[in-house]
């Protein structure tokens, strides 16, 4: 067998051990992607507790504001 010979088998074994490592890639990609859709996940559960939180303190600051008002109003009416 000459030499050019042997490297066309060679190349031509070769070419089906790259299918696989194309598919290698592919999946390689998808498991990037389902990484991806987590770290997706995870930032909209931290924007959602954002959103809690922010609404909890708006609830709190207006009960103070509330609580206030009443002590001022009862002030107002205890005093002739």
């Amino acid at each position: 067998m000459d030499p050019e010979s042997a490297n066309n088998v060679c190349n031509s074994s070769s070419s089906p051990l790259s299918v696989p490592l194309l598919f290698d890639s592919i999946s390689a990609k998808e498991d990037e992607n389902k990484a991806g859709g987590s770290s997706v996940a995870l930032k909209v559960v931290i924007e959602l507790l954002r959103v809690v939180a922010a609404a909890r303190f708006g609830v709190f600051m207006f009960r103070i504001w509330q609580k206030k008002k009443r002590e001022e109003q009862h002030a107002r009416l205890k005093s002739p």
